[in-house]
């Protein structure tokens, strides 16, 4: 089974929870070229009832995805409380699953807000990946400062310019919000020189035209075709930008990804 149609088999077991569930869209820029279409699908683990996910999908389906994967969610999903599936369409496709302890989030953000919690695990794999784990961290309330530093801990030393870029996604967040009020998660991989953030961005209220300058200056650097960009802002200028994720990727190459328009999906819809 192609890694595409995996992913229409994922999405479409979401729907048949006959759930409604989150739907998000995000482009990944990377050095040559910008990855559109990639989604991600959130919903309470609940609505898979007691049979789970696996069970929404055809024997052929479930066979297609690597035991470990299998076993990685059985073995997390105690813990967790949401479950999410994404998708990256591209030459060599990717899909996830992250396991969210919402539950351990609250607890932390009210009992120790300066504490570093452990928000996501993601496991990512494709017909030339094999399944990798990620851990997602957040300290609920951090200072400014210490915002700025998980940024420039994110760039070697000779992606000063991408390094700047980032902050400015930052610098930007904080002129509408303190920073004890934005949402910062560090992403890291074991074995892996993976360092990226991802911050929040949806309690803005601004729209992608909003950051038009910053997006088309990221774009610039990653060098797409220019007239790329000015379709995605025609296309999505609209819709909210929910967060920015940026940093250094497990090929050891700059990537920027901006997240946005999420909606509230009917499962008739699919």
């Amino acid at each position: 089974m192609q890694v595409a149609e995996l992913a229409s088999v994922f999405k479409a077991a979401y729907a048949a929870t006959g759930v409604p569930y989150g739907y998000e869209t995000s482009c990944k820029l990377v050095p040559g070229k910008a990855l559109n279409d990639r989604f991600l699908i959130s919903t309470h683990k609940d609505a898979f009832a007691s049979g789970g996910l696996k069970t929404l999908l055809s024997e052929g389906a479930q066979q297609a995805v690597p035991a470990e994967v299998w076993q990685w969610l059985e073995d997390g999903l105690p813990q967790a409380d949401l479950v999410h599936f994404g998708f990256e369409p591209a030459a060599n496709a990717v899909l996830k699953l992250y396991l969210e302890r919402a539950s351990d989030f609250y607890t932390g953000l009210k009992y120790d807000p300066q504490g570093r919690i452990h928000v996501y695990d993601a496991l990512k794999w494709g017909a030339e990946l094999r399944p990798v784990n990620s851990r997602y961290m957040c300290r609920p309330e951090q200072s400014e400062a210490a915002l700025r530093q998980t940024v420039t801990d994110c760039f070697p030393a000779d992606s000063s310019e991408a390094c700047q870029l980032a902050m400015a996604y930052l610098e930007g967040a904080l002129q509408v919000l303190p920073a004890k009020q934005l949402l910062m998660l560090e992403v890291e991989e074991a074995g892996s020189v993976r360092q990226s953030f991802d911050l929040n961005l949806y309690d803005l209220e601004q729209t992608v035209a909003q950051w038009a300058d910053l997006i088309r200056q990221t774009w610039q650097l990653q060098q797409p075709d220019n007239q790329q960009v000015e379709i995605f802002l025609q296309t999505h200028g609209d819709k909210i930008l929910g967060h920015v994720s940026a940093g250094t990727g497990r090929d050891g190459q700059v990537f920027f990804t901006l997240y946005f328009g999420v909606t509230e999906q009917a499962p008739d819809t699919v």
